[in-house]
Formats: C-alpha cells, sequence, structure tokens
C-alpha cells in the first residue's frame, strides 16, 4: 500500500498536535500539583504558626510501636529539641509525678468510652520550670473496632492559670463570702468565707452546677427557712438572680441572716456577695427592745415628759404631754425643734405670755 508524502505529513502533523497537547496537560497537571503542594505547606505553616502564636502543641501516640510523635510546638513546651519520635515512658516523663496518674486515667477513659477527653494538669520543663497544660484525649479506633491510638493537643494555660490565682488571691481578701456564676447561671468558682457560710452545700461548688440545682439541694437539706411554696420560692429566686434585682435578706435555719446582691459582669457572668448580717440583726433587735422598754417607762410617768437632743430638737414624748398639748400635735414630731414648738404653742394661745406680762405690771 502506498501512502502519499502528504498523507504521512498529516499524520505526523497530527501526531504532533497530540504530543504537544499531552505535554501541555502534562505542564498544566504538574502546576497544578505545585500549587497544590505549595498551598499544603502553607496552610501547614500557617497551622504551625497559629499553634505558636496559641501555644498549642499536637501529638499522636501510636498504639502497636508504644511511640509517640509531636509537632514542633509540644517541643516548644518542655524545652527540648525535635526528634522524630519519642518513646511513650518519655513521652510522658514531662508530666508533674503528681498530676500522671490523673492523665493515665482520663487517657483509659477516652480509650474505653470513645470519647474525647479533656484535663488540665501540669508538665515540667527540661530547665525544671512547672508550666499548666490542657489536654484534649481524641482515641482512633480501626474498622474492626480496635484501638490504634491516642490524637491528643496540648495547650499551655499557665498564664491564665496564674491569672485565676491571682484572682483567688483577691477574692479570699474579701471579708464577705463570694461567688461566680458564668452567664448560663451555672458555679464557677468561690472563696473560703462562701464555703464556709454555707458547709452543708460543699458538695455543690462544682464548677458547671446550674444555681437552681443549688436552691433545690439546700431546700432538700434544710438550708434555710422557707415559709412560702419551695417550687413558687425556687422559680422567685433564680429569676432574682438573673436578673440582679436589687439585694435580698435570707434567713438560714441555724439562726444567722445574710444580705445577697448579685452584681452582673460585663460578659454577662453573675457575681454573688453574701454578708452575715445576723449581728446587725441582733443588734437591731436589741435596740428596738431598749427603744420599747424606755417608751413603756415614760408612759407609766404620771406627768407630761418630753425629750428633745443636743441640737434642740424633738426626739419623743408621753401620752401625758400630748393630752396637755393637745392642740399643738402635728408640731411635736421627731426632728421639730423647741422654737417651732413654742411657737406653735404660743400661735395655739396654749401660753398667753401677753396676760401674764399685764398681771406682773399691776
Amino acid at each position: 500500500m502506498v501512502i502519499s508524502f502528504t498523507v504521512l505529513f498529516q499524520r505526523l502533523a497530527s501526531q504532533l498536535r497530540r504530543l504537544e497537547q499531552s505535554q501541555g496537560a502534562l505542564r498544566l497537571t504538574k502546576e497544578e500539583a505545585e500549587q497544590a503542594r505549595a498551598l499544603a505547606e502553607e496552610t501547614n505553616r500557617q497551622h504551625l504558626e497559629a499553634q505558636r502564636i496559641g501555644k498549642i502543641g499536637h501529638w499522636y501516640a501510636d498504639e502497636a510501636t508504644q511511640s509517640s510523635t509531636w509537632s514542633p510546638q509540644m517541643f516548644e513546651l518542655v524545652g527540648i529539641p525535635p526528634k522524630p519520635a519519642l518513646s511513650a515512658e518519655e513521652a510522658r516523663s514531662f508530666i508533674h509525678p503528681d498530676d500522671i496518674a490523673a492523665f493515665m486515667e482520663a487517657r483509659q477513659r477516652a480509650i474505653i468510652t470513645r470519647t474525647t477527653m479533656r484535663i488540665e494538669n501540669r508538665w515540667v520543663r527540661a530547665d525544671g520550670e512547672t508550666r499548666w497544660v490542657n489536654i484534649e484525649l481524641r482515641p482512633k479506633h480501626g474498622a474492626a473496632g480496635e484501638y490504634l491510638g491516642v490524637f491528643g493537643t496540648s495547650q499551655d494555660i499557665t498564664d491564665r492559670r496564674r491569672a485565676e490565682e491571682q484572682l483567688i488571691d483577691a477574692i479570699e481578701a474579701i471579708s464577705e463570702g463570694f461567688v461566680l456564676f458564668d452567664r448560663d447561671d451555672r458555679y464557677r468558682l468561690t472563696n473560703t468565707k462562701y464555703r464556709e457560710m454555707y458547709p452543708e452545700l460543699a458538695d455543690m461548688f462544682v464548677p458547671g452546677t446550674p444555681y437552681e440545682k443549688m436552691l433545690r439541694t439546700g431546700i432538700a437539706r434544710q438550708s434555710w427557712v422557707i415559709e412560702d411554696d419551695p417550687e413558687e420560692w425556687i422559680r422567685q429566686e433564680v429569676e432574682w438572680h438573673r436578673t440582679a434585682s436589687g439585694a435580698r435578706e435570707r434567713r438560714l435555719t441555724d439562726g444567722r441572716r445574710t444580705r445577697l446582691t448579685v452584681p452582673h459582669t460585663h460578659g454577662g457572668g453573675i457575681v454573688g456577695i453574701r454578708t452575715d448580717i445576723t449581728e446587725l440583726r441582733r443588734s437591731e433587735e436589741a435596740l428596738k427592745a431598749a427603744q420599747q422598754q424606755l417608751s413603756d417607762a415614760i408612759e407609766s410617768i404620771s406627768e407630761g415628759f418630753v425629750l428633745f437632743d443636743r441640737e434642740d430638737r424633738y426626739v419623743l414624748t408621753n401620752s401625758n404631754y400630748r393630752r396637755l398639748y393637745s392642740g399643738i400635735a402635728d408640731p411635736s414630731v421627731r426632728g421639730a425643734s423647741f422654737e417651732s414648738v413654742m411657737r406653735a404653742k404660743i400661735a395655739s394661745a396654749v401660753h398667753k405670755f401677753g396676760a401674764q406680762r399685764a398681771e406682773a405690771g399691776r
């Protein structure tokens, strides 16, 4: 079969075009692969930079090899040079000796329940410095359900813990009971004075406990004197707690009285201030009793009795005095000056000074 030069040339040109197209597609594929690689590297770089800024590292503990691989931030956290892998024993060696048991318990619970667990514990750096770390543990399981390992993140929260310790020191210095609830009305922290005021509720002072649950527990343990329906009392107390509507006074079954105020924070949290006013109320009651005794004593006097203070202002009188000057009852009120009382007497003709002067002149 004879093929003309023209046909042969056309076939060759067609093959060259297909080759060029293939090469173009290959170049495009390489460019796309390079872009994807560069994007992945940049994403990873940004991810690591974000971890560095946030003081967060990640790691994976492989069950089969009994080794851990760490991100760069993990090595910065403990202050050692990076290495490809660490043995399980070496990885755990940085955990504070007193916190290892709690860490292992959280790890085991995560594996058994197949859920993410979180725990805060102390790590000891290579230079001996102790840092607080928030750890998140996520177990990995295979298709058949077999345990493969744990993926974890560790964040240095030392600054936050120090700030919390400073806050605790500050609230411990407050003479009143102090308690803090979050915006969802759940318990966060309190000072020693508050716990001393409510020792029967000590087991309720756990972060996350709802305020309503604390009230219900207090009712069950007869902490307060409640004269109304308990459910209605709880409803009113919860509403008051969330709206911060003024101060309240609460009677305790052991005879104490407390004054409650609940200012809110800018973030929506609720600060509770509890002041023991037992002695104040006792003093007020004693003063009221003494005043009543004094009132009873002057009432027993057969003559009219009136008492003015050092500023010559009316304080009190007995009923005999008021009967003698019934026409000037209104001026004879607490705080009225002696002069105003005398002028009222003259105006009411109780005292007739003109007649007395005329008698004296005869």
